[in-house]
């Protein structure tokens, strides 16, 4: 199973990105979300239009009043920027999806409405920020987008691999395939 995480969504601004990030999220086996402060309902047409296949993740979001509402039992708590100069160093998704998984209980990852971010306010209450480098001229993510690769982050988590690790191929048996396909 990937790292738990709660994906909360501060004043999402439309219906289109809730439907897309739902499909995200199955996509790599999250399904936890909740919306603070949403103007929208998960009953929304236009976001169950693109919650291809993922209609139940969607019906499911947890809806708040306040970020502090939507994270009150989170041992962490990290918020997603596109601001450039964060402190402390923000991690990335690879960083937040190691980091999700040593810390114990649950962790939420918070982002904000898909024009503005979160609000300084709403990122100050945040135990560490997180920010996906993108090129300075463009250095905000669509919302779905964003959820997309941290979720798959989280998916990619040593722990969050379903079996026992792969067993090495030894030089003898990729030899031995070598000649059984090539002889």
């Amino acid at each position: 199973m990937p790292t738990p995480v709660r994906f909360v969504l501060v004043h999402p601004r439309t219906p289109e990105n809730l439907g897309a990030a739902a499909r995200a999220l199955k996509n790599f086996g999250q399904s936890e979300w909740t919306w603070a402060r949403p103007p929208w309902s998960p009953e929304d047409p236009r976001a169950r239009r693109l919650a291809v296949g993922a209609e139940d993740v969607l019906a499911g979001a947890r809806l708040a009043e306040t970020l502090e509402e939507a994270v009150s039992d989170c041992s962490g708590v990290v918020g997603t920027s596109g601001r450039a100069r964060l402190r402390p160093t923000p991690l990335d998704p690879d960083a937040f999806a190691a980091e999700a998984a040593r810390r114990p209980g649950r962790v939420a990852l918070v982002s904000g409405d898909e024009r503005t971010g979160l609000r300084r306010a709403d990122l100050a209450a945040c135990h560490a920020p997180t920010r996906i480098r993108a090129d300075a001229r463009q250095p905000s993510l669509n919302l779905s987008q964003a959820i997309c690769l941290y979720a798959f982050s989280l998916s990619r988590r040593p722990e969050a691999r379903v079996g026992p690790p792969p067993r090495p191929t030894s030089d003898a048996e990729l030899r031995q395939l070598e000649c059984s396909t090539a002889c």
